[in-house]
């Protein structure tokens, strides 16, 4: 029998800068906004496809006196993770 295969890990990054508030021409929406649904259709796809892939959402360029995380003594301010553990995508990533 072959060893089990462990699952894989998904990160989607979204950059929460101000910079993403601009809107793009074309469609009208702000490149925020496409982020977001962008990282929804990952999402969906994951949970209904039942994709046993560990998966975290993670944004960047936030407010730095909001969100620091400590990671091995570093810190890093503007970065904000949705869940502490990467975890199979469930209803409260959407």
């Amino acid at each position: 029998m072959p060893p089990k295969k462990s699952p894989g890990i998904t990160a989607v990054l979204i950059d929460a800068g101000p910079n993403m508030a601009e809107k793009d021409e074309e469609s009208g929406k702000s490149f925020f906004e496409q982020a977001i649904n962008t990282a929804d259709w990952i999402v969906s796809r994951k949970l209904f496809s039942e994709d046993p892939e560990n998966f975290a959402i993670i944004a960047y360029n936030s407010d730095p006196d909001e969100n620091i995380i400590k990671l091995d003594g570093e810190k890093f301010k503007g970065v904000k993770i949705h869940s502490e553990e990467f975890e199979p995508a469930c209803f409260d990533h959407l």
